[in-house]
Parts: C-alpha cells; structure tokens; sequence
C-alpha cells in the first residue's frame, strides 16, 4: 500500500487499487455459451437469447471511471483519518459551529477538503450501469 494511506482505517477497509486488466476482469459479464444450444427448438433458443440483457463489455471510458472513482474516494478518506489529531479537531469545531449556529466559523468559510468530478451525458449512453459496475468492483472484498 502507498505511503498515504497506510494507517488510515477507511481507506484500509476498501480493496486494493485495481489494475486496468484486474478492472476489466472485475467488470466484464459475457453472457453464457453452450454450443449444444443451437440444436435447441426455436421456442427455446428465444429464451437463450435473453441472457444477452445481462452482457457487458467495459470500454475504455468504464476502465477510467473505475480508476478515477477509486482515486477520488482514497483521497477523500486522506482528510478524513479518525486516528489524526486533525481529524479530530476538525470535527470538534464543526460540532461546535453547529451548536453555536454559526456556520461562517466567525467570518472565514470553512475549508472543504473534498474532491469531485461531474459525469453528464445523454440518456441511455451508460452512466448509470458504469456506476453500478464500479460499485461491484469495489464490493469485491
């Protein structure tokens, strides 16, 4: 494991980073294949055919996704180790913010130590099925 995040039990609980050939191992689903099946009555061949709904081919756009998904959660977790003093005080002044119902922190904003990055694209293009196929690879522990 990187430097970084040895020690932080978040990051520790989460698999290792993947490769791009472990990725596309981890995400492809090929529908399943028996030769025998083609000398199947036609009523039946039709219901073979359906198991094409739950195919899947990662492209390369599903490969980068996985890798940025897992970057951006590993450093989310760097600023949020529950066994640093920082941590720690940073979440007591938050809570007392919020107690006192003062938000601006006594005028300066507080820092976000959050990172982020935007998946937009039209309906029906995969944005959806991409995440779900990163959240099973990351469910792979």
């Amino acid at each position: 494991t990187l430097p970084e995040y040895r020690d932080n039990p978040f990051i520790a609980k989460l698999p290792p980073p993947m490769s791009t050939h472990d990725a596309l191992l981890a995400m492809a689903a090929p529908p399943a294949f028996n030769a025998a099946e083609r000398d199947y009555p036609a009523h039946l061949r039709t219901h073979c055919i359906s198991r094409l709904k739950g195919y899947f081919e990662p492209l390369e756009t599903h490969l980068s996704l996985e890798a940025k998904f897992g970057l951006l959660i590993r450093q989310g977790y760097l600023c949020r180790n529950p066994t640093t003093a920082d941590y720690t005080r940073r979440v007591r002044e938050g809570a007392t913010r919020v107690f006192e119902k003062d938000l601006m922190a006594g005028g300066r904003s507080v820092r976000s130590t959050a990172s982020s990055f935007a998946l937009i694209g039209c309906s029906g293009i995969g944005k959806s099925p991409a995440s779900i196929v990163w959240q099973t690879t990351m469910g792979r522990m």
